[in-house]
């Protein structure tokens, strides 16, 4: 598939599940859509075409996703999905080996099928941010995604990341439409469904498609209208939660054929839960978030001036849940990559790391300024991802960067981009917070975008060679993880 095929789908696609969501009133800009794909386009390709085998990303493509591609082929039409070489359901691997059938099974060609997946998700997150804002702050909202390291590795090489993470996307934009209708409950279930087939963990996308379905059209405007006119909220909550019946029989489907929720041969590095998991997210939302300050703070000064009591609420939450759970490095309890590697350096009083603490309460301030600054339904919606996946991700007991930076990106940006009407608003208003007023929305996350593309470029460049470690042929030795060659 063609560049110019992907940009068509983008289309077919992006018009229908943001259908009326423009928050400008003018015909939505694709040139921010344009040049991330162009951009991902272009520095993935270097290491597609040279067959690098340079990072983790390498290493999790040669140890487990490429073999799990063609032992599918080699079994085609009757693929044996009880216990192959992935932690994830296998939708991903099955199109993949699809394609080594039909086109060609290099690993170059096969790379090269992958990378229509980033495409998309970039191309999709980059249009969607143009919907809801100008064509500038659209695209520096939008960078950051498609610069981090976790989303470039999962463009470069064979891994089913990207794949989730643009189900994921489309999920949430689903339920973000103002509008409930049709849509909503067969392309939300469907989308759903086919989400859940490649990454099973996402199962928790349905929390925000229930929410949009209970919300309805109107949402209302305040926090008591959740509880009112239960005749009308009850019906479409049951249908939208009928929708999502498939996937979670999908999801079943998969227990019963492994045993668990994952197959035999990596129960073991994922059998518990991790009490960490709230704290890291909110970290990751206030080292990151503070590249949006121009869009968070207006939000914070609006609740600061009316109802200082969820700011309140919101801080001591933060703090429990922060102080609660150790946050140091520690490879065995699932805390060992990314942020953590970085907390192993310095000091953690009583067990608990200043470097997590601190910015987890940052936030959380983040996190409900940007809530605050966009209308009720969609804050509504998006608590309810947030919620969901925090509760997916506590369930795991590997706490790994690359399992929730991409999302807090994609939160962000959606956020960052929703906000811009009610900033405009409070400026004529005179009520905009000096930071909002002063600051251009777009700067900051522009210097996040180039900061993070630095840093995947210097992780790639120090990167040693990747090695096979397993023999697929033998599971019983697949065992705990090692360090990974990267964050």
């Amino acid at each position: 598939m063609t560049t110019i095929d992907s940009l068509a789908a983008l289309a077919r696609v992006g018009f229908q599940i943001t259908m009326n969501e423009g928050a400008t009133g003018r015909r939505t800009a694709w040139w921010p859509a344009i040049v991330l794909m162009a951009l991902l386009t272009a520095s993935a390709l270097p290491p597609i075409m040279t067959g690098s085998k340079l990072g983790r990303g390498a290493g999790d493509q040669i140890n487990y996703h490429e073999p799990t591609i063609r032992t599918f082929a080699e079994q085609w039409p009757t693929p044996d999905l009880s216990n192959y070489c992935s932690a994830t359901t296998p939708l991903y691997h099955l199109v993949l080996a699809g394609v080594g059938l039909v086109v060609g099974d290099s690993t170059t060609t096969l790379r090269l099928a992958g990378l229509v997946f980033s495409l998309w998700l970039v191309g999709l997150m980059g249009w969607a941010c143009a919907r809801r804002t100008t064509p500038l702050h659209a695209f520096a909202c939008a960078l950051p995604l498609a610069a981090s390291l976790y989303v470039y590795d999962s463009a470069a090489w064979l891994l089913p990341d990207n794949a989730g993470w643009l189900g994921v996307l489309a999920v949430l934009l689903i339920a973000l439409r103002p509008r409930f209708d049709v849509w909503t409950v067969v392309g939300g279930g469907a989308v759903l469904l086919l989400l859940v087939l490649t990454r099973q963990i996402h199962l928790w996308a349905a929390a925000p498609l229930w929410a949009a379905g209970w919300l309805g059209s109107g949402g209302g405007a305040h926090a008591g209208a959740l509880w009112t006119d239960f005749r009308g909220r009850i019906p479409r909550g049951a249908v939208m939660v009928i929708a999502t019946v498939p996937a979670f029989l999908g999801v079943a489907w998969f227990f019963r054929e492994w045993g668990g929720l994952v197959p035999p041969r990596f129960q073991n590095w994922y059998t518990g839960w991790n009490p960490a998991t709230v704290a890291f997210q909110l970290a990751l939302f206030g080292y990151l978030g503070l590249f949006f300050v121009a869009d968070w703070a207006p939000g914070v000064q609006r609740l600061w001036r009316d109802n200082r009591g969820v700011i309140a609420a919101t801080l001591a939450i933060a703090l429990v849940a922060a102080l609660l759970p150790e946050t140091t490095f520690d490879q065995g309890a699932g805390r060992w990559t990314g942020l953590w590697r970085i907390v192993a350096v310095f000091p953690a009083p009583l067990g608990r790391s200043p470097l997590v603490v601190f910015p987890a309460v940052l936030g959380a301030v983040v996190v409900v300024g940007l809530l605050w600054s966009v209308p009720f339904r969609k804050r509504w919606v998006m608590l309810a991802a947030l919620a969901g996946f925090a509760a997916a991700q506590t369930a795991s007991p590997q706490l790994w960067q690359r399992y929730n930076e991409p999302f807090v990106l994609i939160v962000l940006a959606l956020l960052a981009c929703g906000a811009r009407g009610r900033r405009a608003a409070d400026a004529r208003s005179g009520k905009d917070a000096p930071l909002g007023g002063r600051l251009r929305p777009w700067l900051g996350p522009t210097l996040l975008g180039v900061a993070l593309a630095g840093l995947t470029a210097g992780n790639i460049l120090l990167a040693t060679e990747a090695r096979l470690k397993y023999d697929p042929a033998h599971p019983e030795l697949f065992g705990p993880p090692g360090r990974e060659p990267g964050p």
